[in-house]
């Protein structure tokens, strides 16, 4: 029997190819119009901690950070918030591709009493902060030193600096040391916390175990309303067992085969006058065929002359 715990999982924003294309405060600004978006806004209910369109998916979840940040020398410094969810881990895991998959994320990570990955270091720094600037600043100050640890602000406003590297060789004492003797106090723990990465490698196995008409519907409300604020750039589209796919090859030849029916005119004859629209700003689709894409309408009329 699967065992059901609390995981937290980290979500950033930016996408990774747009890493650096932005200033921190602009992507600050657009993740939290994007938080806004997806919060449950209904004020009947007590659950405005909770992404709507995760409702029917994960019922027991809630943001516990909404507006965070993350510092890393491959991604930068970059907005981010935590979800918490209670559930088991195979369900976390395909909760982070699901949100991966639908913001264009390398990887997002998980964290909590319910991970079975490998143990790291991790050094948390906490003081009087007189505004977030200096926590950034103090993040920027310790990776331009030890550029292979990876900082984040934590859901209890802490720094935490985490070291992933499986040398043991590496040691906190240092920083420990530099901050002894800046002018002002900090709290200082060292501890060992398990964690793990749902990378891209891992989305569409993972996603294949969610698919149904929930998913769906959760993946293109994800992506529409992150597209909206981060928009230009490719990203693949959800994809679907080939049992799905074989359903709709056999929709779309039905309908063709009705089209064909009432088409009279394969090809338009000269008194008939077509104009066509074509978009190309992000849409959602009626159908399985792509949750994101370009589309053109046709509008066919006839014109009456008169011999």
């Amino acid at each position: 029997m699967t065992s059901t715990s609390t995981f937290l999982v980290q979500i950033a924003s930016v996408p990774g190819n747009q890493v650096g294309q932005r200033a921190f405060e602009q992507c600050r600004y657009l993740h939290n119009l994007l938080i806004n978006t997806l919060i449950n806004s209904d004020e009947r209910t007590d659950n405005k901690q909770q992404i709507k369109a995760l409702t029917k998916l994960v019922p027991e979840h809630k943001i516990v950070l909404r507006s965070g940040f993350s510092q890393t020398a491959q991604w930068g410094l970059e907005p981010n918030m935590f979800v918490e969810i209670y559930g088991d881990e195979k369900q976390a895991r395909m909760i982070s591709a699901l949100f991966g998959e639908a913001f264009c994320q390398d990887g997002i990570g998980i964290g909590g009493g319910g991970v079975e990955g490998q143990s790291h270091s991790v050094l948390i720094i906490n003081s009087d902060w007189n505004n977030e600037n200096e926590r950034t600043d103090l993040v920027s100050t310790i990776l331009q030193h030890y550029p292979n640890l990876s900082a984040q602000l934590d859901i209890n406003g802490q720094l935490a600096f985490h070291d992933y590297s499986t040398s043991s060789k590496f040691s906190f004492a240092n920083i420990i040391s530099m901050l002894e003797k800046l002018d002002k106090n900090y709290f200082i723990e060292e501890k060992q916390v398990k964690s793990e990465l749902v990378d891209r490698s891992e989305y569409d196995t993972l996603l294949r175990l969610l698919e149904s008409s929930n998913i769906r519907r959760t993946f293109n409300i994800l992506r529409h309303a992150h597209v909206r604020l981060f928009s230009g750039y490719p990203c693949g589209s959800l994809t679907l067992p080939s049992l799905l796919k074989g359903r709709r090859r056999k929709r779309r030849e039905q309908k063709n085969d009705k089209l064909d029916r009432y088409n009279y005119h394969p090809l338009s004859p000269p008194h008939l006058c077509s104009l066509r629209f074509t978009s190309y700003r992000p849409c959602m689709c009626l159908t399985d065929n792509n949750c994101f894409c370009h589309y053109t309408l046709i509008l066919t009329t006839h014109i009456v002359t008169h011999s």
